[in-house]
């Protein structure tokens, strides 16, 4: 797995910011949003349950060790998109 350059990075947080609200007015695309984030989650468990079974790390949980890093890794990308696009500007106050 390879880090992509950090402009992919960004655009693919802001495509995935809009396809979620989007999906709220069109129901083939929440339906592919939705899809999507399922095959994600189900592959994200499978490797952590991997990983438990390796001895790499421990939960008793896979499923919900993963919904903590989506929502970290979300929530980064959520705010490095509004970061980017407020960048030079005061604070919102």
């Amino acid at each position: 797995m390879t880090r992509p350059p950090r402009r992919r990075s960004c655009n693919a947080n802001r495509l995935w910011l809009n396809a979620r609200h989007l999906g709220g007015f069109r129901d083939s695309l929440s339906l592919a949003v939705r899809t999507q984030e399922s095959e994600m989650r189900a592959a994200l468990v499978e490797l952590v349950g991997d990983g438990v079974r390796a001895g790499e790390f421990t939960t008793e949980d896979p499923l919900k060790a993963v919904l903590h890093i989506l929502v970290a890794v979300e929530g980064l990308g959520a705010y490095a998109s509004q970061r980017r696009r407020t960048a030079g500007r005061p604070p919102h106050r």
